[in-house]
């Protein structure tokens, strides 16, 4: 590495080098980033080993654990190229522990390692490191400017009291990277938030475009890596860390898809657009974060970028028979626009742009409100076991809400659709790694050989209502179409195809079920089915108990069974449980069920295998107390469960879309 890329600051020996534009470096008190923090230089000390700074309860100022400001030392180096430096800090030999940082991101989150994805697949490597008081870091610059920022390392949680904390610097190293030579073949990254994100069995039901939109294209001529995650807006993903590894790992050539908005229009103390680690934005910072910090980072790598404006929210209490939509030019807050800056900017820059927020909001008008909010999460006791922090969705949303803007993968399919669609009116060069049925599904507009799952009785009004299983089943061939793309949902389910059904996705043994193929399938004989399932798939310990998957448990072993003495069936939010809320003596019609088939009724409810039908909705955590066991169940109905039971046998780490 020529000398000309590396710059070495040593603080030994001399007075404090305040920055000035002539110099081009020194000691500001003030960050020049988008959220700008103070520190004060006239308490900088300059000692035969460094300069430090003593900080005290009456200096520093704390208001949350994301909001505060813990003084320390900022040292700017302007006159830089853009692109990427590994940087090095050593500490002074006297220094306490201090966070290190880099233009305002998060000096404790760069330490974290682990990984970008919940199914652990995308392992962090640009991981800060420390050792011996020299901390380095790789970091990718859009700008002519890195400013290093070095603080005392005290508690975020609380306002710290009674303290003196001492930092300092004696070195700083900057020394510039080669870009890395192009990948064998083009590499699309995805950057957003939880609309996009990967997910996995444990949170059941959602699901994000960006771990569907694989299926589009022929994976033998592009790669895609889904760097989203939930709660991200354009300032967490730049402050943790995340732009700035897809920066490193992205080489020229490859293509960034870079959707927020959602988490921008975070609003309060902690979470809001003024706080230093908040996630909100502003109209003007959202802006900013574009212009000032993406855009010209991006460039600097070669990579293409493609922005992609925020699907709609919809209004989820809205009760008339049109859809309502919410946030952003339909929201209350004003300024925060983010599709109409995000385009306004993309329009400046000849940014390629895809409005997947007016196209969403086309595509909700033309399937109604009614299938809007069975694709959005909503969920009603029995869709699903997987769980939220707040406890189990097994007995409903445990938020008590429906939710809308998270969706199920019915809906990402469709985002997915729309966003591989633009790319080909955009003539776009990723095209060519398009599917031919794809490229001819956008031409005619007929996507039922792209998306056989998808079923013309199945798309708008009530019966969409359980479009998200039954569009899981057909896809994983669990069950079949009555006929050519049609479900025919309110039709009776005949027994052998539940048997298959169950069959299938618990792999059990060829001619299960046999001695229930001439019977109606009325809830009791489900039920029978379903013990006599369940003991072939978990069966029991030693001791009689029956073994359990994750689900059943809560994943921490605390959650009772209404058996229990001491089950609670008021316990909701975070101690919602996965198990029935009624316990089964309180059902008002037991004395329906048949003698035959009682205990096997008995215990599969226990289980949680099988719930009330009546008395339940969406969005609300309640269980009814009528079984019907003599009712015949529908093809829809009986989607319904085995798309729970599928999800109960997977590892709760697996991603959804398999």
């Amino acid at each position: 590495m020529t000398e000309k890329y590396c710059r070495k600051e040593l603080f030994l020996n001399h007075s404090i080098p305040l920055f000035t534009k002539e110099c081009g470096k020194g000691f500001v008190n003030e960050t020049i980033g988008n959220l700008k923090r103070k520190v004060d230089v006239n308490r900088l000390i300059a000692r035969e080993d460094g300069i430090y700074i003593t900080e005290t309860d009456e200096t520093i100022s704390w208001q949350n654990e994301n909001h505060f400001n813990y003084g320390g030392l900022i040292y700017r180096f302007t006159g830089l190229t853009p692109g990427t430096y590994h940087i090095s800090v050593t500490l002074a030999k006297d220094s306490d522990a201090a966070v290190v940082s880099i233009s305002g991101m998060n000096g404790r989150r760069l330490l974290e390692d682990g990984h970008w994805d919940a199914a652990r697949k995308i392992p962090k490597t640009a991981v800060a490191t420390i050792k011996d008081k020299v901390w380095e870091f790789d970091f990718v610059t859009g700008r002519d400017l890195i400013e290093v920022e070095v603080e005392p390392d005290l508690c975020t949680l609380c306002c710290p009291s009674n303290i003196t904390s001492t930092v300092g610097i004696k070195e700083i190293t900057l020394t510039k990277k080669e870009i890395s030579a192009p990948n064998a073949k083009p590499t699309v990254y995805l950057l957003g938030d939880s609309t996009v994100k990967s997910y996995i069995f444990e949170e059941g039901i959602m699901s994000g475009w960006g771990q569907v939109i694989g299926d589009f294209f022929d994976g033998e001529k592009l790669k895609i890596v889904n760097y989203s995650m939930g709660g991200r807006s354009l300032t967490s993903m730049y402050q943790e860390g995340r732009l700035n590894e897809v920066l490193l790992q992205a080489t020229p050539g490859d293509y960034l898809l870079l959707q927020s908005g959602h988490n921008d229009e975070s609003t309060g103390d902690s979470m809001g657009p003024f706080a230093r680690f908040g996630r909100g934005n502003t109209g003007v910072g959202y802006e900013n974060w574009l212009r000032e910090e993406y855009l010209p980072a991006i460039k600097s790598r070669g990579i293409q970028l493609v922005l992609i404006t925020p699907m709609t929210r919809i209004n989820k209490l809205a009760t008339g028979e049109e859809v309502e939509f919410s946030g952003f030019k339909n929201s209350e807050i004003p300024g925060i626009d983010f599709p109409a800056i995000m385009k306004r900017v993309a329009n400046e820059f000849n940014i390629p742009l895809i409005d997947l927020y007016e196209e969403s909001m086309k595509y909700l008008k033309e399937i109604g409100r009614e299938a809007a909010f069975a694709m959005f999460l909503s969920v009603e006791p029995g869709e699903t076991p997987g769980k939220t922090n707040s406890g189990s969705y097994a007995n409903g949303n445990p938020s008590g809400a429906i939710d809308g803007t998270h969706c199920k993968e019915t809906l990402s399919k469709q985002w997915a659709r729309i966003i591989v669609s633009q790319i080909q009116k955009l003539e776009l060069p990723i095209k060519e790694a398009l599917k031919e049925e794809v490229r001819s599904a956008i031409e005619t507009g007929d996507w039922f050989s792209v998306l056989p799952e998808l079923s013309l009785d199945v798309l708008t009004g009530e019966n969409a209502y359980y479009r998200e299983q039954i569009e899981c089943l057909l896809k994983h061939h669990v069950l079949e179409h009555t006929r050519k793309n049609y479900f025919s949902p309110k039709e009776e389910m005949k027994t052998k195809d539940f048997i298959n059904g169950i069959t299938n996705i618990w792999e059990l043994p060829e001619g299960f079920g046999a001695n229930y193929e001439g019977f109606v399938l009325t809830r009791e004989v489900m039920a029978a089915i379903l013990y006599d399932a369940y003991l072939i798939k978990f069966g029991k310990e030693e001791d009689g108990r029956w073994r359990k998957p994750k689900y059943m448990t809560d994943y921490n072993g605390k959650a009772l069974s209404p058996e229990d003495p001491n089950y609670d069936p008021n316990l909701i939010g975070e101690s919602a449980q996965y198990y029935p809320l009624v316990p089964f003596q309180a059902i008002l019609d037991l004395n329906s069920i048949d003698a035959s088939y009682f205990e096997k009724f008995h215990t599969v409810y226990e289980l949680g295998l099988l719930r009330s039908e009546e008395g339940i909705r969406r969005g609300v955590m309640k269980n009814g107390v009528y079984l019907r066991p003599k009712q015949v169940v529908t093809r829809e109905k009986a989607a319904k469960v085995l798309y729970f039971l599928r999800i109960l046998s997977k590892d709760i780490y697996e991603e959804t879309n398999n």
